[in-house]
This record gives structure tokens, sequence and C-alpha cells, in this order.
């Protein structure tokens, strides 16, 4: 069976990740796993290379082929043994999709999840055009590019038939966006139970309400906005996996349900 087939069947492997709904909740896990969480930063500190590049080998999770996974370590964190890479940035798969570690995540869990379905409407916003291909493959039925939200939201008030059940958005949030009215946006055009999936710059550790700014990552206040903005079951999904191509501290996937 070709990559494609096995895509548009959604036959992954496994999605593996933590949910959190709230910062005292990943805070808690932490304290649970802390031998795990320094074993994982030992491993990757391990990892540093005086090279261009560090490849190491693994799995697709979604065409389930033998891969290898590219990073770069310009700009990396500098230490005595060389550079370790920006693993969200880097990892990128052999595979012909070619997509790195946070765009194929991103896939991999919707797939997994059942998030996305052949029939479904799928919005994409942000910079969809290395995960286009695959999107492509599992909908037909996908709105994405520059003005698709505006595109949707003027749908869905010329009474059209505009409602998604799935938008999924890639790095596009930041603090300094509006997202109270934002997320009303998004619930209003999707349908009741759709999903809204994404991927943000995001630390964990911030506390919440600091200064909002276009070069700050997001912190945990996300979640009781989305729940603000008529989304239930709103969660972080922290996923890590050496095999899957899926190293660094701070992987996560945020989700979220048109109540």
């Amino acid at each position: 069976m070709s990559g494609d087939a096995r895509l548009s069947a959604c036959s992954t492997a496994p999605f593996r990740a933590a949910e959190f709904r709230s910062r005292e909740e990943f805070e808690s896990y932490l304290k649970e796993n802390e031998r795990l969480m320094a074993d994982r930063w030992l491993h990757e500190q391990s990892l540093a290379s005086r090279s261009d590049r560090v490849v190491l080998d693994g799995t697709c999770g979604l065409c389930l082929e033998e891969a290898e996974f590219t990073s770069h370590t310009d700009g990396g964190e500098a230490t005595a043994a060389g550079r370790v890479p920006n693993w969200r940035e880097g990892m990128m798969c052999s595979c012909d999709r070619r997509l790195i570690n946070r765009q194929r995540a991103l896939l991999h869990y919707v797939l997994d999840t059942g998030a996305l379905e052949p029939w479904m409407r799928v919005l994409g916003l942000g910079d969809m055009a290395a995960m286009q291909p695959v999107l492509q493959t599992c909908s037909a039925r996908l709105v994405s590019g520059p003005g698709a939200l505006l595109q949707a939201a003027r749908e869905r008030d010329g009474l059209k038939n505009p409602d998604y059940h799935l938008i999924l958005s890639a790095d596009q949030l930041t603090r300094a966006t509006a997202v109270k009215d934002l997320f009303a946006m998004l619930r209003r055009i999707l349908v009741s139970g759709g999903q809204f999936v994404f991927t943000a710059a995001f630390d964990p550790r911030a506390a919440p309400g600091e200064a909002a700014g276009p070069d700050r990552p997001c912190d945990w206040s996300l979640i009781p906005q989305l729940l603000d903005g008529g989304f239930a079951n709103a969660k972080a999904c922290l996923y890590w996996s050496e095999e899957f191509g899926y190293l660094g501290p701070g992987n996560f996937i945020f989700a979220a349900q048109a109540a």
C-alpha cells in the first residue's frame, strides 16, 4: 500500500502525549516525572555536534516508513561539545513530505485522534504549504492560504455553508494576537463538536498575564481564553519521541472542541 493510501485510511502510528488543562496540572506532572524529563534533556544535550547538522534514524509516524531526521545546528544552543539543534524547527523527515518536527506532529495528532477524516471541511491557518499535500490527500475539502480566515468569516456572515469540522493553525498564534476575538470567530465558523487544533510558540513556565508582544511566547492563559471563546475540552498536549523524530523540551499541540 502506498504512503498516500495509508494516510487516507488514517493508518498512522499511535500518537503518544501527556495532556494538561492547566499550568497546575503541568507542574504536577513535572514533579512526578522529574527523572524522566531530566533523562530526556541529558540525552538531547548528548547529541550536540560541531557538524552543521545532526541526523538520527527513526520512523515516520505518518507513512510508517524508516526515515532519517535531519536537524541543522546553526543557531542552536552552544555547549562544550558543540551545538544542540532547535529540535522543534528541525528533525526534517527524509520521506517525500520533508516535514519538520512540529508540522509532522500536528498532522500525526489529527490523523491518529480522528480529528481529520476524508469527509470533513478543513480550514488551514498560517503557513500550511509544506503540510498541504498531506491535508489534500486526507481531505478534498481543504481551504487554506492568505486571507482564508477572513473568507470563512464572510461566508458565515453571508449565511452560506462555511461551517468547518476542523481548523488547523500552524504557529500562527502569538501573544500579540487579540485571542479573545479570534477564538470567538473561530468558534463561530466551526460546527458544534468541531475541533480547533494548533501549534504556537509556547513557554509552559511563563507566568500568565505578562505583557504580550509579537516576540513573546504564549502561556497557560490560552486554556481559559479558549473556554471563554466558546470552546470546551481545551488542552495542551506534550509530546516527545526519538523514534518518531519529536525531540525537544517544549513540544506542545493545543486542541479544543466547539461547545
